[in-house]
C-alpha cells in the first residue's frame, strides 16, 4: 500500500499503470493487506524469486479450514521437514475443507510417510454438551469418531424460545430464577 515502495520494487518489472492497478483506490488507500491476500502474495513471491528456506519442523494449527493456496505455502516450506498437522475435521467452515488428512498429506507428497493419529479424547467441554453436539457427527463428519470427554458438567437444556426478546430477557434473569 505505499507508492513509493512499490514503484521502488516494481521498477522495471511493471509499468506505472501496473503499479498503480495495485494500490487501493480512493479512500481506500488506507486498506491494508489482509490474511487472505498472503497465500496468493506469497505465491506471486515464489514465482519471481527464489523459493523461501525451508524449515526443519512444521506445526500447522487449526489446519481444518487452510485453502489450497495456504497449503501451497506450507509446502514450499517444509521441502524435507516433519510435519505436525492438528485439526478438526468436525469444526471446518470453508467450501474448500478437506474430507480427510489423507488428501492433504497425498498433495503435500508425504503420504507414504504420514502417520493419521485421531484423538479420541476431549478435554475442553464436558460430557454432556460433548454428547449433546456429537449427534451431529453422522451429518457433518461421518467418518470422524465422538471423542469421549473427559469433563463433567451439568446436563444439557433446551429451552424452547418464542422471541428475540423472549431470549433477552432469560439472558437477563438471575441464576436460580
Amino acid at each position: 500500500t505505499d507508492r513509493a515502495f512499490l514503484q521502488s520494487a516494481a521498477e522495471g518489472l511493471l509499468e506505472p499503470t501496473e503499479v498503480e492497478a495495485l494500490l487501493p483506490q480512493g479512500k481506500e488507500r488506507k486498506h491494508r493487506w489482509t490474511a487472505a491476500d498472503l497465500p496468493l502474495i506469497d505465491e506471486a513471491a515464489a514465482q519471481v524469486r527464489e523459493t523461501p528456506e525451508g524449515y526443519s519442523h512444521v506445526v500447522v494449527d487449526e489446519a481444518q479450514d487452510l485453502s489450497p493456496m495456504q497449503w501451497r505455502m506450507v509446502k514450499r516450506r517444509m521441502r524435507g521437514a516433519s510435519l505436525t498437522i492438528l485439526g478438526d475435521l468436525a469444526q471446518r467452515t470453508s467450501p474448500w475443507a478437506p474430507d480427510d488428512w489423507r488428501s492433504v498429506v497425498q498433495f503435500l507428497g508425504v503420504a507414504e510417510k504420514a502417520e493419521i493419529a485421531e484423538l479420541g479424547l476431549g478435554y475442553r467441554i464436558t460430557k454432556p454438551v460433548s454428547k449433546f453436539a456429537c449427534r451431529l457427527l453422522p451429518e457433518i463428519a461421518p467418518t470422524i469418531t465422538a471423542p469421549t470427554s473427559l469433563r463433567e458438567g451439568d446436563p444439557v437444556q433446551v429451552v424452547p424460545i418464542g422471541s428475540v426478546q423472549e431470549l433477552i430477557e432469560m439472558a437477563r434473569a438471575k441464576p436460580g430464577d
